[in-house]
């Protein structure tokens, strides 16, 4: 189960794609009660309302406000007899309220807010963050001003020098829901008056460093996506970045989520939370919307980076993975020498997997690494098996001081049967062209970095390694015998898988095992 914390307009947003990616019935959402207030003796709980008709799917998305082809009429009637309201309420909309605010008569706001949940077949739990009347004032150079006064009649314009607002108790089992939650989602809602209100209450600061914390940042540059977060978070002297954002969350956020054009501030933010995502953050399209929700869901992705298959079964790795979790597996490969990755020294690698990649992207995204994307996860596992057995051969020939002609004529014939293999495998041809193919080939077979190429070097030499003894653990030499077998079973010959085989496995003597080769090229 998730939680989310929500207020304003970026967060029902957000929630429109949460709910497309994670089942509504494992999310609750915990909405801001401070800006609410009556107009025309109607009960007016703006965040709630836009929580409600962006579950139900009735918001209306241009002001993500009210509802979607809503009529006017009660509003301009009372327009024109001489009682203007601040606020533009739709009819439909107003109904909506003015039932809460009759179900308020003999029900709580949390109880009234589940009634119509219900009628509205909503199976999210929405829970208001108080049953209380609260309180907000901005202080600005006009003086004190009341939040909606300040946000529709002056239109956010003057010169904010204080937030105020009041404190209240927090609704019956919120507390309960944060700490049951496998995550809590702060969304892009104004960090000022739609979060800071929820966390203002008992026990909700510890309750969330309990739990793993995710913020998306309303905030890109300077500025807020919408609304005046700015003007608040600059009245209260908090910076207003991503970095203020996180620091404003710092005693309980374990990951923040930044727009594509903050990566500057990864570094600074690494500082304060313990894990960055970059991503895009605007939410214009459904498709968006969804793209962000998946990336912030808990739910993961695995990437293997094993180069290898299982003795006994024959099994890559993502198969193996596969058995035990449903998770989206994928694989990833490449020309990838471990220390110079460590000293995020630039490098490519490829990944496979099956549909969206976005939460993958996200991993990457600003980062060293230039990636290549695929679907054919079964071309790039054997990439990264085969490539094993190819540096072993070059390891062979090297060790065998063969002239450099030669080498690489054997090398090109290598190459070109990985392609064969791969493709009878069930691969595809071209994957071998990528990263995980002829750029992995090339570091393990050529670089002396290679473990595999050292195997084949020895083994060239006439020179056998305990294993157990040395601590020296060659993974090449089982896979050649698995690999073997693979092949025989597939009916696939090939002279470089041979060729190992029996100088490594077998400890036949290279040089005759050389010519047989040289003579089927």
């Amino acid at each position: 189960m998730i939680t989310v914390l929500s207020g304003g307009t970026g967060t029902p947003k957000l929630l429109q794609g949460l709910k497309e990616v994670i089942d509504p019935k494992d999310m609750t959402i915990i909405v801001n009660t401070l800006e609410n207030e009556y107009f025309s003796g109607v009960y007016v709980s703006a965040d709630i309302d836009t929580v409600l008709y962006t579950m139900a799917d009735m918001i209306n998305e241009e002001f993500w406000y009210g509802v979607k082809n809503d009529t006017f009429i009660t509003h301009e009637r009372l327009d024109e007899l001489g009682t203007p309201e601040l606020l533009r309420i739709g009819d439909i909309d107003r109904a909506t309220k003015i039932q809460k605010t009759l179900l308020m008569e003999n029900h709580s706001l949390a109880e009234a807010v589940d009634i119509q949940a219900s009628n509205m077949h909503i199976s999210s739990k929405i829970l208001p963050m108080s049953n209380e009347n609260s309180d907000i004032k901005i202080i600005t150079d006009m003086g004190e001003l009341e939040f909606h006064d300040f946000l529709i009649k002056h239109q956010s314009k003057p010169e904010v020098l204080d937030v105020r607002f009041s404190k209240v108790t927090p609704a019956k089992g919120i507390i309960e829901v944060i700490n049951n939650s496998d995550a809590v989602i702060i969304g892009p809602s104004n960090p000022i008056t739609s979060i800071s209100p929820i966390l203002s209450l008992d026990g909700v600061k510890e309750a969330l460093k309990n739990t793993h914390v995710i913020a998306v940042s309303p905030i890109i540059g300077t500025d807020s996506v919408s609304g005046p977060a700015s003007k608040f978070m600059n009245a209260l002297g908090i910076e207003v970045s991503s970095v203020g954002v996180a620091s404003l969350y710092e005693s309980f956020l374990d990951t923040i989520v930044i727009d594509k054009k903050d990566n500057n501030l990864k570094d600074d933010l690494e500082k304060i939370v313990s894990e960055v995502i970059v991503t895009n953050t605007i939410m214009k399209t459904l498709d968006d919307k969804k793209k962000l929700a998946k990336i912030i869901s808990p739910d993961c992705a695995i990437i293997t980076t094993i180069k290898g298959i299982e003795l006994s079964s024959h099994k890559t790795m993502s198969q193996i993975i596969n058995e035990y979790v449903d998770n989206a597996t994928y694989v990833l490969s490449g020309p990838n020498i471990a220390k110079e990755i460590m000293n995020n020294f630039p490098a490519a690698t490829s990944i496979a997997g099956k549909g969206d990649f976005e939460l993958v992207k996200s991993v990457f995204d600003g980062s060293n690494m230039k990636v290549d994307y695929n679907d054919d996860i079964i071309g790039t596992e054997f990439c990264g098996i085969i490539k094993n057995i190819i540096a072993i051969s070059q390891g062979i020939l090297e060790g065998m001081d063969i002239n450099y002609n030669a080498k690489l004529a054997f090398f090109t014939k290598s190459f070109l049967e990985a392609k064969d293999i791969i493709e009878k495998l069930g691969g595809k041809r071209d994957t071998v062209d990528q990263y995980c193919g002829f750029g992995d080939i090339i570091t393990a077979s050529l670089f002396p970095v290679s473990r595999n190429h050292t195997l084949g070097v020895l083994a060239g030499q006439n020179i056998v390694i305990d294993e157990q003894a040395t601590g020296v653990l060659f993974e090449g030499k089982n896979t050649s015998k698995v690999f073997k077998k693979i092949c025989d079973e597939h009916n696939i010959h090939s002279p470089t898988v041979d060729f190992v085989y029996h100088t490594v496995i077998e400890n036949k003597n290279p040089k005759i095992e050389f010519n047989k080769i040289w003579n089927e090229l």
